[in-house]
């Protein structure tokens, strides 16, 4: 794990999972995958759902936010620690975007929005290019607010 304070930055590698935070512009590189932020403030995490390592994994869950709220929610403070009204769905989204780079092709592999229930939403496209994939992770897409994708072998 790694907290870099002047980047604002934190990184957290094993074998089943990779997580990294941080604002726009910075980059990271696990074992697994590479992230870069290229719009906002965002959490990335990417974890094996079959508990399996990630190399070897056939199913896994991408987590992707930023700041989130319910329409109405309420503080009573400005730094936002008082929480006074929890307020009501939709959930209000503030926008990231990232590039996450797998360190290969991951042929005869999806990438999948999901809904806020869990279930498959669209197919997101994966970007294949010199023996590595690539996706755009966005918090928005289209009038959809999406946290979570699955990444999985068909």
């Amino acid at each position: 794990m790694v907290l870099d304070k002047k980047r604002q930055t934190w990184k957290l590698v094993t074998a089943r999972s990779e997580a990294f935070i941080s604002p726009k512009g910075e980059s990271f590189k696990g074992d697994f995958a590479n992230i870069r932020n290229s719009r906002g403030w965002s959490s990335t995490l990417i974890a094996s759902i079959d508990k399996k390592p990630l190399k070897e994994s056939t199913r896994i869950l991408i987590l992707h936010l930023s700041d989130v709220k319910n329409t109405n929610m309420r503080f009573d403070d400005p730094e936002m620690t008082i929480l006074r009204a929890s307020g009501t769905t939709p959930h209000l989204a503030r926008r990231a975007e990232s590039v996450v780079t797998f360190n290969d092709a991951r042929e005869g592999w999806k990438l999948y929005a999901l809904r806020q229930d869990g279930s498959r939403g669209g197919e997101v496209e994966i970007e294949r290019a010199n023996a590595k994939a690539s996706a755009k992770l966005s918090t928005v897409r289209g009038k959809s607010v999406v946290f979570a994708y699955e990444l999985v072998k068909e």
